[in-house]
């Protein structure tokens, strides 16, 4: 198929499809920006060489060559990506959050999960201006609003959302990066750039943690 249009363009989607995951890593997937225009993202193995970080759910910002693309469904932009960054975990990812973390004792993942299946992204809002008491409308047993000024007091103790995301960032497993946040909270990012080798405390692969530092923080083998 031939484009006659091609243009640089920057956009934040939230993810509903995963089409494709490349032979040797690299992912498309698709979704619509805060206006609803539908965007498929291909991202090549070097900005994605880990493709169990891309899930439905996660909001990504991408720049890259946009160009008209029309499917089965229908027209949408398609943009080469040359940037991408996460700006916002899946809601899975912030209900196993919820689920492990010692700072939201009492509250479970089937709890967890009914709150996000309630309120979706605007979980985060409430968090934000502490209102308990919208948190609380929801009927599952043994959530109250005392569990839910828990549940907020938890966010602002540990910012889970910006640290999951600048965690992925940085390629780390999903599991590390949940202990990393339940170990650090607010100081996960602080700790880990003072020093990124504690993060192979966490049993992540020595090497990996090694090209991670000298990549990132220019780290020289003799320091």
């Amino acid at each position: 198929m031939q484009y006659s249009v091609q243009f640089n363009e920057t956009i934040q989607i939230r993810i509903s499809t995963i089409r494709s995951v490349g032979k040797f890593n690299g992912v498309i997937f698709f979704g619509h920006c805060q206006s609803g225009r539908p965007y498929s993202i291909v991202a090549d193995y070097k900005l994605i060489p880990d493709p169990s970080l891309v899930e439905v759910g996660q909001s990504w910002r991408a720049t890259g060559h946009a160009r008209p693309h029309r499917t089965r469904d229908g027209p949408e932009t398609q943009i080469i990506a040359t940037q991408l960054q996460l700006v916002m975990p899946s809601g899975r990812e912030i209900i196993d959050w919820i689920a492990d973390s010692r700072a939201c004792a009492g509250i479970g993942k089937q709890t967890a999960s009914a709150l996000w299946d309630k309120f979706d992204n605007e979980i985060y809002q409430l968090i934000k201006l502490h209102d308990a008491a919208k948190l609380a409308t929801l009927v599952f047993q043994g959530w109250d609003e005392e569990k839910a000024h828990i549940l907020c007091n938890a966010f602002q103790q540990y910012p889970i959302v910006d640290t999951l995301a600048w965690l992925a960032r940085l390629g780390l497993p999903k599991k590390i990066s949940r202990s990393i946040c339940s170990v650090w909270g607010a100081r996960a990012q602080e700790v880990v750039e003072a020093n990124p080798y504690v993060i192979a405390s966490f049993s992540w692969d020595w090497e990996e943690v090694d090209r991670l530092a000298r990549t990132r923080w220019k780290i020289a083998s003799d320091d």
